[in-house]
């Protein structure tokens, strides 16, 4: 492994560290002077504000801009640290497409070997029928030799790729599961400041206030929305290739 790849490796798993750190009580617990401030603020704008529902007013606005804030930043570390590694998967694929077209290229090249040519050549003319078959049998035994070697050699090669992907695309995934239980801790927090915020506001008003609302961010339901353009079905397609084939024979049919 090259330096480059150590700190590669280095960062992804200082990447996942920090999002398993993350729990909500150690970094977003809700602190009680915090919570104080917060329904201060919320019956201000209550008496002051010129706004029918809580919703609207900049308190709402501005806990939701710190939210999306956080959500942005998770998912900007996130695309920094796995960009590496994406550019691999993508590499390997591709490598996977032309090793998966070598296999099928061997395997017609032994199906054409299965029915050796059985005419005379020039310096046979005087052996007989039996003999020159026997020596075409050895002829064809050998290239049918030569072409599972070959043939084996190019499904060691595609499986390697196949295990590299399927490493690498579960990796992802394991990456992606962390971010978003950590932005779901980002949410939780936010949804408390926002309910304190509404009860707060109505015990100023008369008519209740409808609930601060906190958008899910579309990432979240996005499946890989950190990716470049065209890799998310990249990653779908590795994880649904079929398991390597064991023994020529099964391959050959």
């Amino acid at each position: 492994m090259t330096r480059t790849s150590h700190v590669a490796a280095g960062a992804q798993k200082t990447q996942r560290q920090v999002l398993q750190r993350r729990s909500p009580h150690r970094m977003l617990s809700y602190d009680p002077v915090q919570r104080l401030v917060d329904g201060w603020q919320a019956r201000r704008a209550a008496r002051a504000s010129s706004c029918t529902d809580i919703d609207e007013t900049p308190l709402a606005h501005r806990l939701r801009w710190t939210y999306n804030e956080a959500s942005n930043r998770l998912l900007v570390q996130a695309q920094a640290v796995n960009h590496q590694q994406i550019r691999r998967l993508e590499e390997n694929v591709q490598l996977l497409q032309d090793a998966d077209a070598e296999v099928t290229r061997r395997l017609l090249a032994l199906e054409a070997t299965s029915a050796p040519d059985v005419a005379r050549k020039g310096a046979e003319q005087h052996l007989s029928d039996e003999s020159v078959a026997i020596r075409r049998r050895r002829e064809a035994d050998a290239d049918r030799a030569v072409v599972r070697s070959e043939l084996e050699q190019a499904r060691c090669r595609r499986d390697g790729l196949r295990a590299a992907c399927r490493a690498d695309a579960a990796d992802l995934r394991e990456q992606f599961e962390l971010l978003l239980v950590a932005d779901s801790k980002f949410r939780a927090y936010a949804h408390r400041r926002a309910a304190n915020y509404g009860r707060a506001w109505d015990a100023v008003r008369d008519t209740p206030s409808s609930d601060v609302t906190i958008p899910t961010p579309a990432w979240v339901d996005g499946g890989f929305p950190w990716l470049p353009v065209g890799y998310e079905q990249l990653v779908s397609g590795v994880a649904t290739l079929p398991e390597p084939v064991s023994g020529t024979a099964e391959e050959e049919k």
